[in-house]
């Protein structure tokens, strides 16, 4: 029966150790996202910082008399940028919808592993309680034990000094 025990605690176990590894990837699944969205941020606020010194040099150069802001030399590098600018926000808002569901899975996991974990102490509680009153009994049982010798071993006794 001991082992039986030993067996399910151990499984146990192992379930929880293999909960918390999945729960361990998880985060650093999170962790990484999370990093990518930082890079996301800050490449898209690098591309507006060069888009806006870009409009002003070419502004301060209509100004001055150079090309309009209606020549092919303004209108395609502007819309190139404006194309990286909605590429990173795409790209951002994709990551982002598998953040959200990473987050949500790893709360699951979070709560799963949680759960295993109350589990696991309520059994091995449980088993220590158990374990406790075996002694209990054991105890109890041996000193009736010896109670029934020291009586047999005083009957023998009275017998013997009988004559």
């Amino acid at each position: 029966m001991r082992e039986g025990l030993a067996a399910v605690m151990q499984k146990q176990r192992h379930r929880l150790e293999v909960a918390q590894a999945h729960l361990r990837g998880r985060r650093t699944r999170l962790k990484n996202m999370e990093m990518a969205i930082a890079g996301l941020e800050a490449e898209s606020r690098e591309v507006l910082a060069v888009t806006q010194l870009w409009e002003q040099r070419w502004r301060e150069a209509a100004e001055r008399g150079g090309l309009g802001l209606e020549h092919p030399a303004w209108t395609e590098p502007r819309a190139q940028l404006a194309a990286w600018q909605d590429q990173l926000r795409e790209l951002r808002h994709e990551l982002m919808a598998k953040y959200c569901q990473a987050q949500r899975e790893e709360i699951e996991a979070a709560a799963e592993v949680g759960g295993m974990a109350a589990r696991l102490q309520r059994l091995e509680d449980a088993l220590a309680r158990l374990r406790l009153r075996h002694r209990g009994r054991v105890h109890a049982y041996q000193e009736e034990q010896a109670m029934h010798a020291l009586a047999l071993r005083r009957w023998a006794e009275r017998r013997h000094r009988l004559p």
